[in-house]
């Protein structure tokens, strides 16, 4: 089984680079808005058949975990889990977001591929920006995450200063779907 852990060799998580997979919550997020809903199927039927990804790139990521050790069938799921699950996952959680923004009384939108790649921001409001994340990027604390959250920071810094509003972090819990607006001020 290839475990969260395993994530920090560097032959995997390559696996996953946009080279190799592309951007997939970008991908996710035009297959959202053409086909106006997301859930596995979809996005793995247009990953497979829109995009000009498809089953080579999943092979090839596939690949190279397989030179790692793993069996067939582990790397399979693991990059099936990786580049459609999580990514589904993940953008259910930004519509989330979205829509509780907006009982709120906020209006809330997708970022750019731009903004969201230079920046690490998913959602803009008139005031602020948010980056929707597992809560387990709170509180974990690997090598990997921890580049990451580096990463997150600094790119953050730079887009308040060039767009002169904060952005703030809004979590999910990953079983329960919960948010959590810890540290939210506006």
């Amino acid at each position: 089984m290839i475990y969260v852990g395993h994530s920090d060799n560097k032959n995997i998580l390559g696996a996953f680079s946009p080279s190799i997979v592309g951007s997939c919550m970008q991908l996710a997020k035009l297959c959202y808005n053409k086909k106006n809903n997301i859930d596995e199927n979809i996005f793995f039927e247009f990953y497979k058949n829109e995009t000009k990804y498809g089953i080579k790139s999943l092979n090839k990521a596939r690949n190279i975990i397989l030179n790692e050790g793993y069996t067939y069938k582990e790397t399979t799921e693991y990059v099936y889990k990786r580049v459609i699950k999580d990514t589904v996952k993940g953008l259910q959680k930004e519509i989330d977001v979205i829509n509780d923004l907006y009982k709120k009384g906020y209006k809330a939108y997708f970022a750019s591929a731009d903004i969201d790649i230079n920046y690490s921001v998913d959602l803009i409001c008139k005031n602020f920006s948010i980056q929707v994340k597992p809560n387990t990027y709170k509180i974990g604390n690997n090598p990997s995450l921890n580049l990451d959250k580096q990463k997150h920071l600094m790119q953050h810094i730079a887009y308040q200063k060039k767009y002169n509003k904060p952005v703030f972090f809004i979590y999910y819990n990953k079983n329960t779907g919960v948010l959590d607006y810890e540290n939210f001020k506006i």
